[in-house]
């Protein structure tokens, strides 16, 4: 794909101007006040694709970030990624923060198939798909092209490369998302990750698995779960069925509860939250920090970074 240099000077440009900046609009900024530490950020992009997600992380996050993982099963992309010489997106100051790995996460090692219209395409499943394509302007389009590729659990890659701590999990992968996050039960348990981003939607149809899922499993793993509207993250209090949809696809967030931000400060809280300030004034509440990790970010309160 994008071979010839014509094309690929377009696409750079495109990509650049308007992908990136979408992906750091959408899927970024909402997760900025639910990312604890303030510096040395390890991330997985977990269905890289070209590396959107990853560069929108990297623009950000301008110097604060230690290591993104990229992890993709096409070969085609994981090509792209490594391309130091020719980058669609990646500069050659980036690369120094990169790896890309060829592989799929999944709930148990092993081989699967990954179901696609050709090698490096954004519409990568492994699940074949019984109705073509999906909205927009990918519909009719058929996924009729295989690609074998190894499957390998999150719990295992951690060790395998000596993570000792992921600040942001990123899955786009197609409804395979519950599958990752029941191959990273050790790291979840073990408070190993801070703060999980995932698409879901039309492609859980495939996978079949429905919100309740992902709500019930991470509810009792001591995460609060969000749901990505309007650029915001959203706390999620109650389970409903209208998380349910299958019509298109969604964003959704989770983040520990007994995660503090490295960068919270009392002061700037109190002074951005005045009812705040009057309750630990007169001593109904301990403190700022108090009322943030119990009930303000609940509450969708923003913070000064």
């Amino acid at each position: 794909m994008y071979r010839d240099k014509e094309s690929r000077e377009s696409i750079r440009q495109r990509w650049a101007t308007a992908d990136v900046p979408g992906y750091m609009r959408a899927e970024v900024a909402p997760l900025v006040p639910l990312i604890p530490r303030a510096a040395k950020l390890v991330a997985l992009d977990i269905g890289a694709n070209k590396g959107f997600w990853s560069k929108a992380f990297l623009k950000s996050f301008p110097g604060a970030v230690s290591h993104i993982y990229m992890i993709d099963p096409s070969p085609e992309n994981v090509s792209e990624l490594e391309n130091k010489k020719d980058n669609l997106i990646f500069s050659p100051e980036d690369f120094r923060l990169l790896s890309a790995h060829n592989f799929a996460a999944g709930a148990t090692n092993g081989a699967a198939t990954l179901y696609t219209n050709e090698d490096g395409s954004p519409l990568g499943s492994l699940y074949p798909h019984k109705v073509s394509g999906q909205a927009g302007a990918n519909m009719g389009v058929i996924l009729d092209t295989k690609i074998s590729t190894a499957v390998k659990t999150v719990d295992d890659f951690i060790a395998e490369q000596g993570i000792s701590h992921v600040d942001i999990m990123k899955m786009d992968t197609e409804g395979h998302e519950f599958d990752i996050l029941t191959g990273s039960i050790q790291a979840l348990k073990n408070q190993k990750i801070d703060c999980l981003f995932w698409e879901f939607g039309m492609h859980q149809v495939e996978s079949r698995h429905f919100f309740i899922d992902f709500y019930e499993y991470l509810n009792d793993l001591n995460y609060d779960l969000y749901f990505i509207k309007n650029g915001a993250a959203q706390i999620i209090k109650k389970y409903s069925y209208a998380y349910e949809n299958f019509t298109t696809n969604f964003n959704f967030a989770a983040t520990r509860r007994s995660a503090v931000p490295e960068w919270f400060s009392e002061e700037k809280y109190l002074s951005d939250h005045p009812d705040v300030k009057a309750s630990v004034e007169a001593k109904t509440i301990p403190s700022g920090l108090h009322h943030w990790l119990h009930y303000g970010r609940n509450e969708g309160r923003r913070l000064r970074r």
